[in-house]
């Protein structure tokens, strides 16, 4: 928003700026009928001071330094909704983690079947939505798909059964669901078991 209005006004002053003198136009034709004169009066030259290339190189200058700023405030925008709530350990260093929450161990929450969630973005919460999820426990992996308000996605992940822990990767389809939000981007979503609200959380 700054940039655009700096942009416009200096685009008005350097156009005033340039905007020279130029030379008057033909005089009217000696002889014959005296009619040529009519046309040349208001008629202007293209301005070919030093001035004038010297505010046209810098027009030029602000052009280019402005467009490259709108670039670079375009791309550090795309990275940072790319990576907000990205965790910063991989997801087989969180489930290894040892949680200091006293866990109520009398229930495995890692059981296949439907499961629902929701998340939290852009201050409000979305869903829940239904996710199947199959939990392996041999391989200690876990995989499913579902919807939700941004598309279609699969997810695969790790859990540990001794720290209560969960870390999934998260996939959406291209081209299913909201255009503006599904990049067809992954998400990493850790959660640890909470107990007393019997449920995982994290982000």
């Amino acid at each position: 928003m700054y940039i655009t209005t700096y942009f416009i006004l200096i685009l008005a002053l350097v156009t005033m700026l340039v905007q020279c003198p130029g030379g008057g136009g033909g005089g009217g034709g000696g002889g014959g009928g005296g009619g040529g004169g009519g046309r040349g009066g208001g008629r202007r030259e293209p301005c070919r001071s030093r001035a004038c290339e010297v505010v046209e190189s810098i027009f030029s200058i602000i052009i280019a330094v402005c467009f490259f700023c709108a670039l670079l405030n375009c791309i550090v925008g795309c990275c940072c909704q790319l990576r907000a709530g990205r965790p910063s350990r991989a997801n087989a260093d969180f489930i290894h983690q040892s949680s200091s929450e006293n866990h109520n161990l009398e229930r495995d929450p890692f059981e296949t079947g439907v499961w629902s969630f929701r998340y939290y973005q852009y201050g409000k919460w979305h869903g829940f939505y239904r996710l199947p999820l199959t939990f392996d426990r041999y391989l200690g992996k876990v995989t499913g798909q579902g919807k939700d308000d941004v598309g279609d996605f699969t997810v695969d992940g790790i859990f540990s059964s001794d720290n209560l822990r969960l870390a999934l990767t998260q996939s959406y389809v291209a081209g299913t669901g909201d255009p503006k939000e599904n990049l067809g981007h992954t998400s990493i979503i850790q959660t640890t078991w909470n107990s007393k609200n019997n449920q995982f959380e994290g982000r």
